[in-house]
């Protein structure tokens, strides 16, 4: 009997894909075998993070179906690499397929699809009816005006000063909208608590550890070469500068449990005095970035409050802020999204998911727990790579991989990673498995920067390449 969709099963999978090992080609394997099993093409949703890459993938897809049409030796190829019986004519009806329902195919961007759910939902999420994607310079417009505005804000400026240093105006514009740009995914996604943290430490620092100047003990030192960096923090805590303590070379000694000076070690009453002055910093220094976290929160939720009005009436949104509204939208219960979208998603295939924010993956949850359905029998397939994660900056995650096998661990496949590299030489491959096969061996000690490496070497699988006779070059630079 014939393989079709209807008795066919495809595996939902988590594929680990390092560069250059085929992560499109893998990507468009399944989306053949999809289409080459019966299933309708516009039921499929391929996602990625650019245009550039959305095109590519579709333009792989449609030359390897051509060349399988045009060669019979590539059509045979092409059913071997997806497991599924395929002859010439076959193909050319899957090419007339796409090729038809071109206008219905959903291979895009992540925002290209939230954009198409957005304008369905235009009067649940309250934007005006004209509203578009803003060109670029023109939100940055907008954030001048608001700026302008809370900076002839009495409320605004007293705690302004936290977080700038009595800069010029200009200057101070400039680091609020840097601030916001780059805490602004961060803000969206927490609560006001989550920024608001009270601590009960000390808001004078040159009281808290005046005293310890005071009992201090001067005597000869054994070490001598300790006398001029002594000398100068002692100066520090006597004018109560705890930047340059923190900056200070004797206080990281002390804090790694580094006793010694130029091999020699130090006098025990000196040890003493630092482990005090490390005490005292750290309930200072809490209390400051506590102080600075919540002027931070009021800072960017000012600024909002000013711009959301500006951008609704001049009908103006970047992609990021339509992320954010659909989320919202996505909390409601019973939205028909497939009939307003008029279209059914049955299979997922998510491309460079390690760059996918949470906020996104809360918008794709209920289209994926779709799938699973019995009566659906769909797919879920998703390939990334963690060392590729590019868009920190607008809220993207490499853990994700992480949260999302978690909450899915009873529907996945195990899947082995791919780590043959089809694009790089050995010399270039054996340094990158030098460098993450031995990231405990930096001399990084400190938690949880230790736990991280530790995390980030256990998951590391070793690479290997399949052009061993190409030549290559490796330098690395080391920077302070």
């Amino acid at each position: 009997m014939a393989t079709t969709v209807s008795t066919m099963r495809f595996p939902n999978t988590i594929v680990q894909a390092s560069a250059g090992s085929g992560k499109t080609y893998a990507l468009t394997n399944r989306y053949l075998q999809l289409i080459a099993s019966g299933v309708p093409c516009d039921t499929i949703l391929a996602t990625t993070f650019t245009r550039k890459a959305a095109g590519e993938i579709l333009d792989r897809i449609m030359q390897r179906l051509t060349a399988a049409a045009a060669d019979p030796l590539k059509c045979a190829e092409l059913a071997e690499v997806i497991d599924f019986p395929l002859q010439p004519q076959k193909a050319k009806d899957l090419l007339r397929q796409m090729a038809e329902n071109l206008h219905r195919l959903q291979v895009s961007t992540l925002d290209s699809f939230f954009f198409q759910i957005a304008r369905a939902f235009n009067f649940e999420m309250g934007l005006p009816v004209d509203w578009k994607i803003a060109e670029t310079g023109q939100i940055g417009a907008l954030a001048e005006i608001a700026v302008r505005k809370l900076l002839h804000d009495r409320n605004t400026r007293e705690f302004l000063h936290l977080i700038t240093k009595n800069d010029a105006e200009r200057k101070i514009a400039d680091i609020m909208i840097r601030e916001v740009e780059k805490y602004n995914e961060v803000y969206r996604d927490s609560t006001r608590e989550a920024w608001n943290h009270s601590s009960p430490g000390a808001r004078n620092f040159r009281e808290l550890v005046g005293p310890l100047v005071e009992r201090f003990e001067q005597r000869p030192l054994v070490n001598k070469r300790m006398t001029k960096p002594l000398e100068a923090d002692l100066a520090a805590v006597a004018r109560g500068d705890w930047e340059a303590l923190v900056k200070s070379n004797a206080v990281g000694r002390v804090i790694d449990g580094n006793f010694t000076y130029y091999n020699s070690p130090v006098d025990g009453h000196v040890i003493a005095f630092y482990q005090s002055v490390i005490e005292a910093l750290r309930a200072f220094v809490t209390t400051v970035y506590a102080d600075r976290t919540a002027s931070a929160y009021r800072l960017i939720d000012s600024f909002s409050n000013e711009l959301w009005p500006m951008q609704m009436e001049a009908a103006e949104l970047k992609f990021s802020d339509v992320t954010h509204v659909l989320q919202k939208l996505m909390r409601k219960k019973g939205l028909d999204l497939e009939f307003r979208l008029d279209m059914e998603v049955r299979h997922l295939l998510l491309d460079e998911f390690q760059d996918t924010s949470p906020a996104q993956w809360q918008i794709l949850q209920p289209f994926v727990h779709r799938l699973f359905s019995t009566e659906r029998r769909g797919s879920f397939f998703c390939v990334g790579d963690r060392k590729q994660a590019i868009y920190a900056w607008r809220g993207g995650v490499s853990e994700i991989f992480d949260v999302v096998q978690d909450q899915l661990a009873d529907r996945l496949e195990p899947t082995p990673p791919l780590s043959t590299s089809y694009r790089s030489s050995p010399v270039v491959i054996e340094a990158v498995n030098q460098v993450f096969q031995n990231l405990t061996n930096t001399g990084i000690d400190r938690e949880p920067d230790r736990e991280v490496l530790e995390r980030w070497q256990e998951a590391f699988p070793r690479h290997t390449t399949a052009r061993d006779k190409l030549p290559g070059y490796v330098r690395v630079e080391i920077a302070d």
